[in-house]
């Protein structure tokens, strides 16, 4: 299967969900062909989907669901402020998981806005965040004035993730 037919399948298939026999139809696709695909491609899929329920839950308006798909993908999945990755993440809340309220939240980065009291759909006011700093941050900070805290949360993950 083509390097290039991957993106307008996982576009049609997990961004605007076109029906199965026209992905098929579009992309020349035999039944197995497809199925194989969403196989190969199941990580990707799942990205795809999550960026798609989060641009439905933040309610954009003026970024198309494909830009907001293409500057998901293109960002390096840390922290903007601490810079906690999301595999560290994982093992942070594991380790803190008697602590943690809201063990739905927490293991993934999130979306914050730079500016908070601007809406979702600047996309150079968007940053990916991980839970604690985006709660720490909240609407109270803009992102020059939390940089330095997020440093400090920085320290703390570092001696819980790798304690002397």
């Amino acid at each position: 299967m083509p390097f290039l037919m991957t993106i307008p399948f996982i576009e049609k298939y997990a961004l605007t969900l076109e029906p199965y026999q026209k992905i098929k139809a579009d992309l020349g696709l035999t039944t197995d062909e497809f199925y194989a695909l969403t196989k190969t491609l199941a990580s990707e899929i799942e990205v795809a989907r999550k960026v798609r329920q989060l641009y439905q839950r933040k309610g954009f308006k003026k970024i198309s669901l494909l830009d907001f798909y293409n500057w998901w993908t293109n960002q390096e999945k840390v922290c903007n402020y601490c810079g906690i990755n999301e595999q560290q993440l994982s093992i942070l809340f594991d380790k803190l998981k008697e602590f943690n309220k809201r063990p739905t939240r927490g293991k993934t980065l999130e979306l914050d806005r730079r500016i908070s009291n601007k809406e979702y759909d600047d996309i150079d006011n968007l940053v990916l965040c991980c839970y604690i700093c985006n709660n720490a941050k909240s609407d109270f900070f803009n992102h020059e004035q939390f940089i330095p805290v997020g440093q400090s949360i920085k320290l703390v993950w570092t001696k819980i993730l790798n304690p002397e």
